[in-house]
């Protein structure tokens, strides 16, 4: 099945972008699908469809009339597996918008945006391992009540497929049908609203926090594998109004300023698991969330970024929101997320580079 285009024509022609939304199918060991059949929609309509290729990837040509974030819905099927996963399409670093009309002399020029792996689950019953760290001293969180919706990045108005808590231990055990997850943490007994993902048969964490102010951010790093990640939080310095070189807290850097009292420091760096805090964050510019491998920083066609599928959670007055690098992907950089304060968004760019020097924020 060849990629669908939906196109409405519009008289007079209207402004936009046709972008070209493309991700990968992936299993629950996280191998590429082909022959899945992709379903993309907003707010249950179509937008589009596809069929993976022999590498899971699939491509989907869209219409945008409009400047701003398109919320999508991704389905997957193939032999009675399915998956869903939600995101949006990310238009800030897209050219100038063009006439879209359909006729002689129509140019569709596609604007490549990534979006998230979709994965394929099965009705088997499969066992769910979450181990709850709080945020605030990396210790386990005890009896802290969780939400399972299916899917990835699934919205709280989704069904809940069990409800559990945290044992004394902190860990959260279910049997499920084998697929993806969304954890949701509302905020209750202590805790801020939270969300982030789980899959069946593997053994994860989850972070949680005691609710922070509006002026503060709170980001978290964690992963699998023996790889060694670094979480880089990079924010407008002050005085510069969002512009001119960001500052960049990480390992190598631990707080900003140097002196001081700071305005963000790493405060958890243990394996597989880091946290940034934003004490004081500005009116304007723009905060990210940055995955690196320093170690391999000089490596070419590297996956080793990917393929410890670092998951990335942020807490902010826009709410919680979470990533996560797909295996596979190629780079030693990924950005995560991107708090984009002038056009009041939080972004998931899906952004890979390689070459990048982690003590040049702007080099991501």
């Amino acid at each position: 099945m060849a990629p669908t285009l939906l196109i409405l024509a519009c008289t007079p022609a209207a402004e936009g972008w046709v972008l070209r939304a493309n991700g990968v199918v992936l299993d629950l060991d996280g191998l590429p699908v082909s022959g899945a059949s992709v379903e993309l929609s907003r707010d249950g309509g179509p937008l589009g469809s596809a069929v993976s290729d022999e590498d899971g990837r699939w491509r989907v040509p869209v219409m945008v009339t409009a400047d701003e974030q398109v919320p999508v819905r991704i389905d997957a099927e193939l032999d009675g597996r399915v998956g869903s996963t939600w995101s949006t399409l990310e238009l800030f670093e897209q050219p100038a918008a063009k006439e879209l009309f359909v006729g002689s002399g129509q140019t569709l020029e596609h604007a490549p945006v990534p979006l998230p792996a979709v994965t394929l689950g099965t009705d088997d019953d499969a066992a769910l391992h979450i181990s709850l760290v709080d945020g605030t001293d990396g210790t386990v969180a005890p009896r802290v009540p969780v939400e399972l919706r299916a899917g990835w990045n699934a919205p709280a108005s989704r069904p809940v497929v069990a409800s559990l808590a945290s044992d004394g231990s902190g860990l959260v055990e279910a049997v499920v049908p084998a697929g993806v997850y969304t954890a949701h943490i509302v905020d209750q007994s202590g805790w801020a609203d939270t969300v982030f993902p789980a899959r069946t048969g593997a053994e994860q964490q989850g972070v949680v926090l005691p609710p922070i102010a509006d002026t503060e951010l709170a980001i978290a790093l964690h992963y699998e594998g023996p790889v060694e990640l670094d979480l880089h939080v990079t924010g407008p310095r002050a005085g510069t109004g969002g512009s001119g070189m960001p500052f960049d807290v990480w390992s190598g850097f631990p707080a900003h300023p140097d002196r001081g009292d700071p305005v963000a420091a790493l405060e958890i760096e243990r394996d597989g698991l880091e946290l940034t805090r934003v004490y004081e964050r500005r009116d304007e510019g723009v905060y990210r969330a940055v995955v690196f491998d320093a170690d391999g920083a000089l490596l070419e066609g590297a996956e080793n970024v990917g393929n410890a599928r670092p998951i990335v959670q942020i807490w902010s007055a826009e709410g919680p929101s979470l990533a996560q690098a797909s295996p596979g992907e190629v780079g030693t950089s990924w950005v995560a997320l991107r708090l984009d304060l002038d056009r009041d968004e939080l972004q998931r760019p899906e952004t890979w580079g390689e070459g990048a020097d982690p003590n040049d924020p702007e080099s991501f």
